[in-house]
């Protein structure tokens, strides 16, 4: 089986544009998402490299930032310049408009030896190699746990206190503000902008996990162990059958209506290097013990066994 490739549909539709639209030389100017250069893997077919053999290159780029330039469309955007040319030069221009405006003047492209673009004021981070850091196949970056559309029922609260550990039965607030308890040993806090270094929520938020450390779902039998989680999951039992996607809905053929995407053993390892994915430009990575769990999509992390081996 060949390698599958994920891609947007607006990378294919630009590039179309420039291969059968555009003559040699000439220019085309397109209002894109800016996820084709700088989200990941997805687009990297996408993206022109050093040297020759591109169908076409990057001039210039202009990142809106966080203006919202069409109502419609809430993902950031800004508008490249491309042109008919094999021979791409690194770093290219790039104007960054903030929200009064004014304009900065910016560098993009990818950090020398990675496929990974940045933007950078300094034309020198992008010549300047990186060592690159090996981890093992165990130690993927993962996201954090996702209910699959079900936050209400799943992330759990109460009044921030900086002693975040639970014991016993716990008495937590749900999405709905429905006060209930609930047994401790399977509710975890979930990372805030307090874990790096922001400013203390007024809540702290929890995550109901009703699984094994090693990430595999609790059985039936096992549930109706903890008599106050089993009642709060059949008292939701029909909002979670009700779940979409496919991958949610195969997890629940089974019968267990209780499954989450997200949860491994690696969502209990000893200690974790994370840092804040979603739309950050910054890569900010702080170290916590195991037992803090990130939010779907919003943090990420590498596992560790141990707090000497995270630090390293």
């Amino acid at each position: 089986m060949g390698m599958r490739y994920r891609i947007d549909i607006a990378s294919l539709v630009i590039a179309k544009c420039m291969k059968n639209h555009v003559a040699d030389g000439g220019a085309g100017v397109f209002f894109v998402p800016l996820s084709l250069f700088f989200n990941g893997p997805a687009n990297e077919k996408f993206r022109p490299s050093s040297g020759n053999g591109n169908e076409y290159t990057l001039k210039k780029l202009v990142d809106f930032d966080d203006n919202n330039v069409f109502k419609e469309i809430s993902t950031r955007n800004g508008i490249a310049v491309l042109q008919k040319s094999s021979h791409q030069a690194f770093p290219v221009k790039c104007a960054r408009v903030a929200k009064d405006r004014a304009t900065e003047d910016y560098w993009t492209g990818p950090i020398q030896g990675t496929e990974m673009w940045i933007q950078s004021k300094n034309p020198e981070d992008f010549t300047n190699r990186f060592s690159s850091v090996r981890i093992s196949k165990n130690q993927q970056p993962r996201q954090g746990m996702n209910s699959c559309g079900l936050n209400k029922v799943f992330i759990l609260e109460r009044e921030y206190d900086r002693r975040i550990r639970l014991s016993g039965v716990s008495v937590l607030t749900n999405g709905y503000g429905e006060e209930l308890k609930i047994e401790s040993d399977f509710v975890f806090p979930l990372l805030n902008v307090a874990s790096f270094g922001g400013k203390k929520p007024k809540v702290q938020k929890f995550i109901l996990c009703p699984y094994r450390k090693d990430g595999r779902e609790l059985s039936r039998d096992e549930i109706e162990q903890y008599p106050y989680m089993a009642k709060y999951l059949r008292k939701f039992k029909e909002e979670m059958l009700n779940r979409k996607g496919v991958l949610i809905r195969n997890k629940m053929k089974s019968g267990m209506y209780w499954s989450m995407l997200g949860v491994g053993p690696y969502s209990f390892s000893g200690w974790k290097v994370v840092w804040e994915a979603m739309g950050r430009r910054e890569f900010r990575a702080t170290v916590v013990p195991g037992k803090w769990q990130g939010n779907q999509s919003l943090h990420a992390f590498i596992p560790f066994d141990n707090k000497a081996k995270a630090t390293e």
